[in-house]
C-alpha cells in the first residue's frame, strides 16, 4: 500500500467524507472540527464589529511518518527520537496539543500558527498531532485567566495535553486606551491620554500574565509536557505611526511582553520572540509593509505564519522548567 503523503505547513487541504463516520479525511489523514461557533466572550459595545473569530475545536493531522502506517522497528524508532528530544512520550502513537490564544494563533495565511507548529512536530517527531483549540475572540487576558479557573473542558484539557501553546491576548487595549468600537480600530487621542492607557494596561497585563501561567502550570508540570508561550507582535502598527504615537506604543509593548517574558521564565517556559522577528530588533519595522501582518493590521499573513512555527520549531522540544512549588 502506498503511503500518505506528509501534509506539509502551507499546503492546500482537500476533504473527502468518511464512509465510516461521516466524518472529513485528508490524503494523510483524518481532520476533525467543532462546529465553528464564538465562546461566550467580553460582551461589545453596541455595533462593534469584531473581526476576531472565537473557534474552539481539535485538528488531528496525520503525518507521512504517521505510525499506523510505519512497521513496528519505525515506530519503535520514532518513540525513542521523542524520548532522546526529552518530549512528552505519554503516547507512542501520537500528542495532543492545546492552544490557548485570541485568534493570533488560528488566523493567517491558510492555516494559521497552531497548524503550522503541529505539523513541523509531526514532521520533526513522527507523532501524529490533535490540536485541541481554546481561541477566545478579542478578549483580555482577565478574561481568558477567568477561563482556566472556570471551564472544566479547558481544564481537564491542560491536565491531560502532552503540548500547550498559549499567548497572552491583549484585548485591555479596548477597555483601556482610546477605540473606535465601530471601525475596530484604535482612536485618536492625546499623548497623555495614550501614556495613561499604557501606564495601567501594563501593570494589568503583567499580574494576569502571571497569574495564567500560573494557573497552567497548576494544572500541567513543564516537567511532564512541552510548555510553550509566543510573545506578541505590534497589532495596528500603521495606525499608531499615523496618530503619531509610535513611542509610547512602542514602549508599551516591550513592557508588556516583558510581563510574559517575565511570568514564564519563573517557570523556565520557553518563549518564542515574535516581537522581535516580526518588528525588528529595534521594533520600527511595519508589519504589514514588511507581508508579514494583513492590511487589517491584526492577523498574520502565511509568510508571517510560518516566521512564528519556524520561531517554536527552533525552541525544540525538550521538556524544560521546574514544577509548581506545593
Amino acid at each position: 500500500m502506498r503511503a500518505a503523503r506528509h501534509l506539509g505547513p502551507r499546503e492546500a487541504v482537500r476533504l473527502s467524507p468518511d464512509p465510516r463516520d461521516g466524518s472529513m479525511v485528508t490524503a494523510s489523514g483524518r481532520l476533525r472540527r467543532a462546529v465553528q461557533t464564538r465562546p461566550p466572550g467580553p460582551r461589545r459595545a453596541t455595533g462593534e464589529t469584531d473581526p476576531y473569530i472565537g473557534l474552539r475545536g481539535e485538528r488531528t493531522m496525520r503525518g507521512r511518518r504517521s505510525t499506523r502506517r510505519l512497521a513496528p522497528a519505525l515506530a519503535v524508532t520514532a518513540l525513542v527520537m521523542a524520548g532522546c528530544a526529552g518530549g512528552p512520550t505519554t503516547s507512542a502513537i501520537g500528542w495532543d496539543m492545546v492552544v490557548i490564544s485570541d485568534s493570533v494563533l488560528e488566523i493567517g495565511g491558510s492555516v494559521g500558527v497552531a497548524a503550522d507548529y503541529a505539523s513541523w512536530i509531526e514532521k520533526d517527531l513522527g507523532v501524529d498531532v490533535r490540536v485541541r483549540s481554546f481561541f477566545f475572540g478579542g478578549a483580555t487576558s482577565g478574561y481568558v485567566l477567568e477561563k482556566l479557573r472556570s471551564d472544566t473542558s479547558l481544564r481537564d484539557a491542560v491536565a491531560a495535553a502532552d503540548v500547550i501553546l498559549f499567548a497572552v491576548p491583549m484585548g485591555e487595549a479596548k477597555e483601556l486606551c482610546p477605540w473606535n468600537a465601530a471601525a475596530y480600530k484604535p482612536a485618536p487621542g492625546s499623548l497623555a491620554e495614550y501614556e495613561a492607557c499604557a501606564s495601567k494596561f501594563a501593570a494589568s497585563y503583567g499580574a494576569d500574565a502571571e497569574a495564567i501561567v500560573g494557573e497552567i502550570v497548576s494544572l500541567r508540570s513543564p516537567a511532564d509536557a512541552l510548555i510553550r508561550a509566543i510573545d506578541m507582535y505590534q497589532l495596528f502598527y500603521p495606525a499608531y505611526q499615523a496618530m503619531g504615537l509610535g513611542p509610547v506604543i512602542h514602549d508599551m509593548w516591550v513592557e508588556l511582553n516583558a510581563g510574559l517574558t517575565h511570568a514564564a521564565a519563573a517557570y523556565g517556559i520557553p518563549v518564542a520572540k515574535v516581537y522581535a522577528t516580526i518588528m525588528g530588533p529595534d521594533g520600527t519595522t511595519d508589519p504589514v509593509a514588511a507581508g508579514d501582518v494583513q492590511r487589517e493590521q491584526l492577523h498574520l499573513t502565511k509568510q508571517g505564519v510560518a516566521k512564528v512555527a519556524l520561531l517554536l520549531r527552533a525552541l525544540g522540544y525538550e521538556k524544560t522548567g521546574a514544577s509548581p512549588t506545593p
